[in-house]
């Protein structure tokens, strides 16, 4: 497939001018890669996870330890903070 650029006495060297045809065509092909589609993902599994260990404890095939705050349990993703282990 080929680019139709304005041709003649615009200047533009015909190296140049290839180089830009080159370039346009594969800006063409190339995949668009938003930031944010990698985030997506990761947040998917998160929400995955975060809905799973809610489910074992609505189940109650974990129990929230207490003195540990929900939001903290869940963040932890369901493990005990490293200073109330036992040794």
């Amino acid at each position: 497939m080929a680019v139709a650029l304005p041709g003649g006495g615009d200047g533009i060297p015909s190296a140049s001018r290839q180089e830009l045809r080159v370039r346009l065509l594969l800006a063409r092909q190339a995949p668009v890669v938003h930031p944010w589609q990698g985030h997506e993902e990761e947040a998917k599994a998160k929400a995955s996870q975060v809905e799973y260990l809610l489910m074992r404890l609505k189940q109650r095939l974990i129990d929230l330890p207490a003195g540990i705050d929900i939001v903290e349990f869940v963040q932890l993703d369901g493990k005990l903070p490293p200073d109330t282990r036992c040794s």
